[in-house]
């Protein structure tokens, strides 16, 4: 997505806003482009079938999905058509939105108050890229992951 290609990505820490002009899941698509062959883990209380479907991009070797509980009374068909991707899915009472994405070389972290539906709010967060701090909340989200429940 062109809008996305200005993000900046050189090593460091960045704040970043969609003024409304991109979701988290043309996020997750745009990122997968910089960092191919990802092991990735995401958290978000709302999910969309855009962002579903991105589930078995071939660019995304293994997915962890933490969704908030309130999704299985809310989204039921969701979560089953989710169940069928590659995606390991747990859940809990999360309100968290972070993306987290590395291969052999490259790691980017992504904090934001976005979930993963569409929208056309103007949304910020904070990249991470190549930097220390991807470590840091990749512990933070495999720790929540572990706590979660699986489905």
């Amino acid at each position: 997505m062109k809008l996305l290609e200005e993000l900046p990505l050189s090593p460091g820490v960045s704040i970043v806003m969609n003024e409304g002009r991109w979701s988290a899941h043309n996020l997750l698509s745009y990122l997968l482009s910089v960092v191919p062959n990802a092991q990735a883990l995401i958290s978000t209380y709302s999910i969309g079938e855009d962002a579903i479907r991105m589930f078995d991009d071939e660019r995304i070797e293994s997915l962890g999905l933490i969704i908030d509980r309130t999704m299985l009374r809310h989204k039921v068909a969701l979560i089953e058509f989710a169940l069928h991707t590659r995606a390991t899915i747990r859940v809990c009472d999360n309100h968290s939105k972070v993306l987290v994405l590395e291969n052999a070389t490259t790691k980017v972290a992504f904090i934001g108050s976005q979930n993963y539906t569409k929208n056309r709010r103007v949304e910020m967060g904070v990249l991470f890229y190549n930097c220390r701090e991807v470590d840091e909340v990749r512990a933070k989200m495999e720790r929540m992951f572990e706590l979660a429940y699986p489905l």
